[in-house]
């Protein structure tokens, strides 16, 4: 069961790559519930988008393909993820 809040995450920021598919949304919106601001990083723009506008205010959607350096900078470099949390 996914808990509703994750302590902790109030004011992080992450970025989650693969953010379109059923585990990134599920992961994204607890985040976002938790008070993280969150991007999303998927190859599938549209879904992407569709699953950030329904995540919540603070979950933006940038295109990414993780097997391309150049767009993985621009989605860690996003002005959303300037700086990003790694939680252990």
């Amino acid at each position: 069961m996914i808990p509703d809040v994750q302590p902790g995450l109030e004011g992080t920021r992450a970025v989650i790559t693969g953010g379109a598919s059923l585990i990134g949304a599920a992961i994204a919106s607890l985040f976002e519930r938790s008070g993280a601001r969150v991007v999303l990083g998927d190859i599938d723009r549209d879904l992407g988008h569709e699953v950030a506008d329904g995540a919540g205010e603070r979950v933006s959607f940038v295109h990414t393909d993780v097997q391309t350096t150049t767009t993985l900078i621009a989605c860690s470099g996003s002005e959303q993820a300037i700086k990003v949390e790694s939680m252990s």
